[in-house]
């Protein structure tokens, strides 16, 4: 006696038929796509896809390898896009004076140029004291200052060319100053007199006796209150006392009378040269000595020990 037949086997003999017998393009023919499309709830649908699950399942890496960029790069038409691109509209939008405020284009160039400058100003003082230290170290030696520790120059002193530099600087400073105080004088005298008031018609000896006065109260004060004139603080050079202390008004009065016996053929000034303590006739009648803030120290500026 033959077995019974199995159920799978069974169905599949029934269904296979009807399945053979079936047309699927004639299905497809009947089906209408877009009321099925339109019967689907997309928003139902996406809620339930899980965004995250499916992100963490994406392999970046095995992606971006199968991505040829060097073909995406050649179809893309550079030309095209820039000739797309609208400059000046860019331009418009760019807030140039905010840029410019915000860099602040004025400041950096004042800053810059107050660097170099102060740069400059220094590198020129340094060659001073540079060339002065050169200029008296062949006379220190000669004068065997350099092997007589008692003998030796005291360090920081100023030398002839940081003060004939001074002394040319104040004498411009001085020449204009009084210039212009003599113009404005006459024009004050003018003004309350009502009449025209000329200077320069005036006795020659009293525009000297003028002149000097003039040039003898700007050393007093400048060697008295600053303890420097205006071309000593240009080369960074002081006066000081003896012992170093300041200056008080009496140094710098005997100073001031003393000082144009030292241009008497110039005799006076040649103890800034030759002398051990770099002092001129007025230094030596008012016990004032000249330093310079550069060599100070500085050992390549001190004088040879």
């Amino acid at each position: 006696m033959s077995p019974a037949p199995r159920p799978q086997k069974l169905l599949g003999r029934l269904v296979s038929p009807v399945v053979d017998a079936v047309d699927p393009d004639a299905v497809l023919d009947r089906v209408d796509l877009n009321d099925l499309v339109a019967r689907v709830d997309l928003d139902a649908a996406l809620s339930r896809v899980d965004i995250d699950k499916l992100v963490s399942r994406i392999d970046l890496d095995a992606l971006l390898k199968r991505v040829d960029v060097d073909a995406i790069v050649q179809r893309v038409d550079v030309n095209a896009v820039v000739e797309r691109v609208d400059v000046d509209a860019i331009v418009q939008r760019v807030d140039i004076e905010n840029i410019v405020r915000r860099v602040r284009v004025g400041g950096v160039v004042a800053d810059t140029a107050t660097q170099i400058g102060g740069r400059s100003l220094a590198t020129a003082r340094r060659t001073v004291a540079r060339v002065d230290a050169a200029f008296e170290r062949p006379i220190d030696r000669a004068a065997g200052r350099d092997r007589d520790p008692e003998r030796a120059v005291p360090p920081g002193l100023a030398g002839p060319l940081a003060r004939l530099g001074a002394w040319f600087l104040d004498s411009f400073v001085i020449s204009v100053s009084f210039g212009l105080a003599v113009a404005v004088a006459g024009y004050l005298a003018s003004l309350f007199t009502r009449q025209n008031v000329d200077p320069t018609r005036s006795d020659s000896i009293w525009w000297f006796l003028a002149a000097t006065g003039w040039a003898g109260l700007y050393f007093f004060v400048a060697w008295w209150l600053p303890q420097r004139t205006l071309g000593m603080a240009l080369f960074v050079i002081r006066v000081m006392r003896a012992d170093g202390g300041l200056v008080r008004a009496r140094e710098s009065a005997i100073r001031v009378i003393v000082f144009p016996f030292s241009f008497i053929l110039g005799i006076g000034l040649v103890g800034i040269v030759i002398g051990r303590r770099r002092r001129a006739l007025h230094d030596v009648a008012a016990g004032t000595l000249v330093a310079s803030d550069v060599a100070i120290g500085d050992p390549e500026l001190m004088p040879a020990a």
